[in-house]
């Protein structure tokens, strides 16, 4: 609480090495953290976050609001907390008109410390294509329930009328949509072959009455 800015932000993602290192010396937290005492000289009482510069991944802006994303992988989920930090208290964003689509306004706070039913989504997944649509990845990074709680959130709030999910076979060498599709102009885009070609599509739209979507 009592660091400047940039230094805690170094730490939050450069990384927090255990009191015992040469790295780092943070006086007296070996006597009230059990994470710190029970450390060896080398550990991490916070891991750096190394691709935190993929700053598309941890939030997705979606027209006039913004998804903070739960990430795939445990090694890249603090990113999202940061994020989330900024957006609810940066002088940028504190007082900016815009919404959040996940968590959602009445749970939004949650994104510290929830696991949401253990689905992820990444942002590099997630393209706002114009006309109130979203097109969405749905592959390793980014699954079903989670695309389900997003299509909730911008269904009830009027916010988009479709959202085209586009199934991909699970494989690092296409993590996320963005990197065999990409839009480069209203009628322009860019697809590797391999994988788009053998895409399955689903569109879904808001339901009526207890059929929430259809």
């Amino acid at each position: 609480m009592e660091m400047e800015a940039d230094d805690l932000a170094q730490h939050l993602i450069g990384d927090s090495r255990s009191v015992n290192s040469n790295a780092y010396t943070w006086k007296g937290l070996a006597r009230s953290s059990l994470t710190a005492a029970v450390a060896g000289p080398d550990a991490f009482i916070l891991p750096p976050l190394p691709n935190t510069l993929f700053t598309r991944d941890s939030s997705s802006w979606i027209y006039n609001g913004v998804s903070i994303n739960p990430m795939h992988w445990p090694a890249r989920r603090p990113e999202a907390l940061n994020a989330a930090t900024v957006y609810h208290h940066h002088p940028m964003f504190r007082h900016a008109d815009f919404r959040f689509w996940f968590p959602t306004h009445e749970d939004e706070k949650q994104i510290y410390g929830v696991d949401y039913i253990g689905a992820s989504m990444e942002g590099g997944d997630v393209m706002p294509i114009g006309n109130r649509t979203v097109l969405i990845g749905m592959g390793e990074r980014t699954q079903s329930q989670m695309i389900e709680l997003l299509a909730h959130s911008l269904f009830s709030r009027d916010a988009v009328d479709r959202i085209i999910v586009a199934r991909m076979s699970p494989g690092r060498a296409h993590m996320h949509l963005d990197t065999v599709f990409t839009m480069l102009d209203v009628d322009k885009v860019t697809v590797y072959p391999d994988v788009v070609d053998r895409m399955e599509a689903y569109s879904i739209r808001r339901g009526e009455g207890r059929r929430c979507l259809r």
